[in-house]
């Protein structure tokens, strides 16, 4: 059984295969193993679905894609042919899986590079919508048929698909609605049974109108019971000249990376993924931006603070500018005090000095003495 086993490594078939190993590029147009959630029931069931039917039998499947499914059914079936349009797909396919009874061709859905009646049973899964060549794929198929083979094929109901969801996928080149792809294989196998599938918890596979199932849908517009599967998004048909085996539904469970599958659950993974891509980067964009704007805001916070460290030298040095100006102005207050004291005793000597002066002029003797001046200074 093939189920994915974490993050880094899958089961297929017997073989634990790293995710990614010599792996094409995910676009969207081919499924591949390694991509979990929705897609991966769809497929798988599909293929499993189709074991049942494969067992000890020559089986072409047309537009095998990466390969897994044709792996997948040459474990049970005689032989397996594994076709694709795309010779790096095949060359990928072949690289990838290996075995007596399988091999891997390059070919066109629509001319089919094999003999009449050299196959038991054809599978082709998502391929009729990828190009407008039906009648003439579908012709090339019964060419290759054995008269009593059968062809299990599928095609997304483009009701469901498209036309309600509003979604258009870029790979898809004609799409079918169920009653177009019923009268298609109408037109060239005598029986036609169609299934419904549609992933909920799992993949479900129902025979349309089949007795004893029952659709409950709960919740919303479209709430209510009917027989068989409700708007199944892909339908998946059988036919044949002979007697077709009974109609049975099934189920198919997985779990992805040990969660729930509804976790995952979504209409188009390549939609999802690109618009978390989308996301990412703008989100990615905004951290950027959020850092760019920190870095410049420590740029700036560094030039401040060196600025303030500058500003507070020169201001620890006008401090201390100041504080020598005060002590300096101190002294010279000092000094002013001491040269005013100074100066008002010598005024007061000046006064004394010239009070006596007055008291000599106005004595006795200096009028006595005149006259021996005025001789003294005329000598």
């Amino acid at each position: 059984m093939d189920e994915f086993v974490d993050n880094t490594m899958i089961i297929r078939g017997n073989n634990l295969v790293n995710k990614g190993a010599e792996s094409i590029e995910f676009t969207g147009e081919r499924y591949q193993p390694e991509i979990s959630g929705q897609i991966a029931f769809e497929h798988f069931h599909r293929y499993r679905f189709a074991c049942a039917h494969a067992v000890g039998k020559r089986v072409l499947d047309v537009a095998c894609g990466e390969g897994y499914g044709s792996d997948i059914l040459s474990k049970i079936a005689d032989s397996v042919t594994g076709l694709d349009i795309s010779e790096a797909t095949v060359a990928n396919a072949l690289s990838r899986y290996r075995g007596a009874n399988l091999e891997f061709v390059v070919g066109n859905a629509a001319e089919l590079p094999f003999d009449n009646a050299s196959f038991d049973l054809v599978v082709s899964f998502e391929t009729i919508e990828h190009h407008d060549q039906h009648e003439q794929m579908v012709l090339e198929i019964k060419r290759v048929l054995r008269p009593d083979g059968m062809l299990i094929i599928s095609s997304p109901n483009k009701q469901h698909y498209s036309i309600e969801t509003g979604f258009q996928n870029p790979f898809h080149v004609k799409e079918l609605f169920r009653e177009e792809f019923e009268k298609l294989l109408g037109s060239r196998f005598a029986n036609v049974a169609i299934h419904g599938q549609r992933v909920v918890y799992g993949s479900l596979l129902v025979p349309e109108f089949v007795e004893g199932f029952q659709s409950i849908r709960v919740g919303g517009e479209d709430a209510g019971e009917s027989v068989g599967l409700v708007a199944p998004l892909y339908d998946l048909a059988m036919a044949s000249d002979r007697d077709l085996p009974p109609m049975v539904a099934s189920v198919f469970e997985m779990k992805v990376h040990g969660l729930d599958p509804a976790n995952f659950y979504g209409v188009h993974l390549l939609e999802r993924v690109r618009a978390a891509d989308a996301r990412i980067h703008e989100t990615l964009q905004i951290i950027d931006e959020k850092e760019f704007r920190l870095q410049a805001a420590a740029e700036e916070r560094r030039h401040l603070e060196a600025w303030l460290a500058e500003l507070q030298t020169h201001a620890d040095g006008l401090e201390r500018r100041s504080a020598e100006l005060e002590d300096s102005l101190s002294g010279a207050r000092a000094n002013r005090e001491e040269l005013g004291a100074h100066l008002a005793s010598r005024n007061a000597r000046i006064i004394e000095l010239q009070a006596e002066l007055e008291m000599i002029k106005s004595s006795r003797s200096w009028r006595y003495t005149s006259i021996l001046r005025r001789g003294h200074s005329g000598t």
